[in-house]
């Protein structure tokens, strides 16, 4: 399995802008693919254009596309853990990996999502801070520009979105719609379940099929 360096550069753009260890971009990504390498089963394998074969990993929006590469910067034997971590489910999973402390996924929440399958990111309601770590070259006060013409300008596709860009600064910003988008396919429900005295917050993710129009429930995750 291959990893994608752009979308690890993606990540650790991120992970700089909130002020958290760059270098746990590639450390996280290693650490994902060997937790995958294990699993009995695989959620989604990506061809690129070249032919070449790779697992995603779901960071900052789990947008995927570019290069791949099998050593991002490091080699496979540097893994800061000699057993892998479980496949994530959550943001809480980064606590797993070793370098992440509990502040630090507290900082990274409103910000990172993981999923089971490869998604664009969203540009009609991702943060201006994924924005700036997903588009190459473009600063926070550019995305923050791009977000507020949002506000007044709905994006109906990727060519909107690629006007919107070039408005904000980025002039030679190139959409990719593998990476970019202007749907959702995932949605995150929170709601309280309420049985006698116990009481649990419940965070649900629905899957929907915007080919067939129907949905599925992918997980759901309880909390005290």
């Amino acid at each position: 399995m291959q990893l994608n360096a752009e979308q690890i550069d993606a990540y650790q753009r991120l992970l700089v802008s909130l002020g958290v260890n760059s270098q746990l971009a590639k450390t996280t990504a290693v650490q994902v693919r060997a937790s995958l390498a294990q699993s009995a089963t695989r959620f989604q394998t990506v061809t690129s254009a070249a032919g070449t074969t790779a697992t995603p990993i779901a960071a900052g929006g789990g947008a995927t596309g570019g290069s791949f590469t099998d050593k991002p910067g490091m080699e496979d034997g540097d893994d800061n853990a000699a057993v892998a971590p479980l496949q994530m489910t959550s943001v809480d999973s980064l606590l797993d990996i070793p370098g992440y402390t509990p502040e630090m996924v507290a900082r990274l929440r409103p910000f990172v999502t993981v999923l089971p399958t490869v998604s664009a990111v969203n540009m009609n309601t991702a943060p201006a801070e994924v924005i700036a770590a997903i588009v190459p070259g473009m600063s926070l006060s550019a995305a923050q520009a791009f977000v507020a013409r949002r506000q007044t300008v709905f994006f109906h596709n990727v060519s909107d979105v690629q006007l919107a860009l070039r408005g904000a600064g980025v002039e030679s910003a190139a959409v990719d719609p593998d990476e970019m988008d202007v749907n959702t396919s995932y949605f995150l429900i929170h709601g309280r379940v309420q049985h006698e005295r116990a009481v649990v917050d419940r965070t649900t993710l629905v899957y929907r099929d915007a080919l067939t129009h129907t949905t599925r429930i992918v997980r759901i995750q309880d909390q005290l």
